[in-house]
């Protein structure tokens, strides 16, 4: 193997804008004390700021080590960068063929004077940028490079034919930057008129000069910042090749990206009412990984910016998969052949299935009838549904499938098959009643999933549909989990609410006894939801079904609410699974690549993993041996009931040092004495936890009494982590991070071992990087 290419930042590029950003806090922090100061006429104020000023220093020395450290790696197969800081050290590593966006940006000025710019390269397990390559010489030629990296890896990246080339219209920018306007305006008039009152209660006197240069140097430096933004909207260009999209953004400092066609998961276009009066378009584009998502904004050619997207996404799926390096090769298990889940069928023209469908607006207005109590809220709910379902339509296509909605605003989300990873079919009774049913489709790189709701179940073809998204018509049952409600199970999972309710009902017992008879009337309503519980979760795990197949997996659940979920084995990247404690019974959850975003009570989102569970499993000690064994092709799903013990293919065992979790713990115990008798609890869940490293899989084992086993593996990894904190300095050890694709968080993380550089070398040589 030919010696890597190794760059490392300019030093005073580098340490720029820490400089300045260490100066800009320290100055703000001034500012605070001084304006408090004189606001609450507290001069003691004033001599925090001496201490302040002592804090830089140090924190010039951190940038100065965080440049000695920093340093990149162009590998034939793998990008790395080394960093650390003045407590910590780190190393990323990405697979060349896990990339999925590269991006480079050229600082005008540092640019033009020095050649300076910055690349950043993502990949499907991340939600940012994975490996950036900061303040290096000839940025453009390192761009480059990575892309011939990724043809030499698998990529086509040739651009031979342009398909579409556009630019956002004047009048597309224009409205942009009134919009953009009008929120700045409205932001500073409340910050200035909140600090210029401040100021009028703190000195009265100087309110007219400094408020006079507040708000002319606000106007100033926001005029210019929309003149910047309307030029960098008139420049952007947005060209679609045909096996790559690029784009190109900014007035004076450049970004230049592009997106191999392989590793586009959708596309979908959005409008608001504005937007059509003038002919308008956003197109939103999403790669493989989390959060990956990319805006190309004010368009008037949108739908065949869009078009030409959906051609290279159909055309890529009829290419070969481009997938990581298997792992480290090994012995099969002897008199065992070595089996290969299928590859996901390819559907032959004539047996496509297409077809539009609509909501169905009556199912819908049901879910509305609570609000008959309040008739003006029934009133607008049922008009606002009636536009909803008479004006979206859901188009299932050839290559793709999408969701179009057009009325006040407008929107469209459609969906590759190819980047499909789980399909989940709901009903509720009054669905049964009405003959209708709600799809939701996964995706690895959408935001969120693809939604049919309310459609009337005798015009879906759900065979069809779930063939065209890779899950084999007609695919035999294999296997099954064992499952069966246990009551001495069911205890033990509500422990402490069972024995809040048993209290309760027996204090009213010995009040009934002791003085009032009535008091037993009290107790019954406390009976009557612990039978009702017990008799409702033994009816739900009745209801349940965990069944293989040969390519995927497939869960029922739900009494009232019931859900059918269906994911191929290809597409699932993590298992789970917590034992009750005393039995051989517990709970199992397979992670299905992708992550949906879920809004939050106060406005935002939180993204959550798309999870595939079964509850009361039987012998789920060797669940999570035997489910790996199924994605790793080692057995059939027909053997899924058997033990697969992996003890013989155990690298390394890590163990955890408690030291890292127990001192923290104890210094804050100091001021908050309750803490440290949880000291001994935490002492215990980490002295009992071990992570193992096998050859084709990383295992997490854990917990006190519920016992849980979390498993990764290794051909799913898609970028490696090594980093050591300062706690990890002082007691000799670190981290050891993996992601999957699909992912915004860690899917597992091995933690405050010593042996840290040892375990992720293992790893590293075993998943291929």
């Amino acid at each position: 193997m030919s010696a890597p290419r190794t760059l490392r930042p300019v030093r005073t590029a580098f340490l720029f804008p820490r400089i300045v950003a260490t100066l800009v806090f320290a100055v703000v922090v001034t500012l605070g004390f001084v304006i408090g100061s004189m606001a609450s006429d507290v001069s003691a104020l004033l001599l925090a700021i001496p201490l302040v000023w002592l804090m830089v220093l140090p924190m010039f020395y951190g940038a100065y080590v965080a440049y000695t450290k920093e340093r990149y790696e162009l590998h034939p197969d793998h990008l790395v960068a080394i960093h650390g800081g003045l407590f910590s050290d780190g190393r990323t590593e990405l697979d060349v063929r896990n990339i999925t966006h590269v991006r480079i940006r050229l600082p005008w000025l540092r640019y033009q004077l020095f050649r300076i710019g910055e690349v950043r390269v993502e990949s499907a397990g991340s939600a940012g940028a994975e490996i950036t390559f900061e303040a290096i010489t000839e940025p453009i030629q390192v761009y480059e490079e990575v892309r011939s990296l990724m043809q030499a890896n698998g990529y086509r990246l040739t651009r031979s034919e342009t398909l579409h080339q556009e630019s956002p219209t004047i009048i597309g920018a224009a409205t942009d930057v009134v919009q953009t306007a009008l929120g700045v305006a409205v932001t500073l008039a409340f910050f200035l008129s909140g600090l210029i009152s401040v100021l009028i209660e703190a000195a009265p006197t100087l309110i007219g000069g400094l408020g006079l240069v507040l708000a002319a140097g606000s106007a100033i430096l926001s005029l210019g910042g929309l003149v910047v933004r309307y030029l960098d909207l008139t420049r952007r260009t947005y060209t679609v090749y045909d096996d790559t999209v690029e784009y190109t953004e900014g007035f004076l400092t450049r970004d230049n990206a592009f997106i191999p066609f392989e590793n586009i998961a959708d596309a979908s276009t959005q409008r608001t009412f504005v937007d059509q009066l003038l002919g308008l378009y956003d197109v939103r584009v999403s790669c493989q990984g989390s959060g990956s998502e990319i805006l190309f904004r004010k368009l008037s050619r949108g739908p065949e910016l869009k078009a030409a997207i959906a051609t290279l996404v159909s055309e890529a799926q009829h290419l070969p998969k481009i997938t990581a390096r298997a792992p480290k090769a090994r012995a099969d298990v002897p008199g065992e052949p070595r089996r290969v889940a299928p590859a996901a069928p390819v559907v032959a023209p004539e047996d496509v299935w297409t077809a539009d469908l609509q909501m169905n607006f009556p199912r819908l207005l049901v879910g509305l009838l609570p609000a008959l109590l309040i008739f003006p809220v029934f009133l607008i709910g049922a008009v606002s549904v009636f536009i909803r379902a008479s004006r979206t339509t859901y188009r299932i296509g050839p290559n793709s499938m999408a969701s179009d909605y057009s009325f006040v605003g407008a929107s469209q989300q459609t969906f590759a098959y190819d980047k499909v990873t789980g399909v989940q079919v709901s009903r509720t009774p009054f669905d049964d009643w009405m003959g209708t049913l709600t799809v939701a489709i996964w995706s690895i790189g959408a935001p969120r999933p693809l939604v049919l709701e309310a459609i009337n179940a005798h015009e879906l073809n759900l065979p069809a549909l779930l063939r065209q998204c890779g899950i084999p018509a007609g695919d035999p049952v294999q296997g099954r989990l064992g499952q069966s409600f246990s009551l001495i199970t069911w205890l033990i999972q509500n422990v402490v609410l069972v024995s809040l309710m048993l209290i309760v009902i027996l204090l009213c017992v010995i009040v009934a006894i002791t003085s009032e008879p009535l008091a037993l009337l009290a107790a019954l309503p406390w009976v009557v939801i612990l039978v009702l519980s017990a008799v409702i979760t033994a009816w739900r795990v009745q209801r349940q079904d965990v069944t293989f197949h040969d390519a995927h997996l497939e869960v029922k659940t739900g009494i009232v609410f019931r859900s059918h979920t269906y994911a191929r084995y290809d597409d699932i990247k993590k298992v789970e699974t917590v034992a009750v404690p005393f039995t051989d019974q517990g709970r199992f959850s397979v992670y299905v690549a992708g992550e949906q975003q879920m809004p939050t009570g106060q406005g935002g989102s939180v993204k959550r993993p798309y999870i595939v569970s079964g509850a009361y499993i039987e012998d789920i000690a060797a669940r999570v041996d035997a489910m790996d064994a199924l994605l790793l092709g080692k057995i059939g799903a027909d053997a899924i009931l058997g033990t697969h013990a992996q003890d013989d293919d155990v690298l390394q065992i890590a163990r955890p040092s408690p030291a890292n979790t127990v001192v923290p713990l104890g210094l804050v115990g100091i001021l908050f004495f309750p803490i440290l008798f949880g000291l001994p609890f935490a002492w215990w869940s980490v002295v009992v936890r071990r992570y193992a490293i096998e050859s084709d899989r990383v295992v997490r084992r854990d917990g006190i009494l519920f016992r849980r086993a979390t498993s990764v593996l290794c051909n799913r990894i898609d970028s490696l982590q090594k980093n050591q904190g300062a706690l990890g300095k002082i007691f000799g050890n670190g981290n050891v991070t993996l992601m999957t694709a699909g992912s915004s968080a860690p899917d597992l993380q091995i933690a405050h071992v010593p042996e840290f550089s040892s375990v992720y070398d293992t790893i590293r040589a075993n998943y291929g990087g």
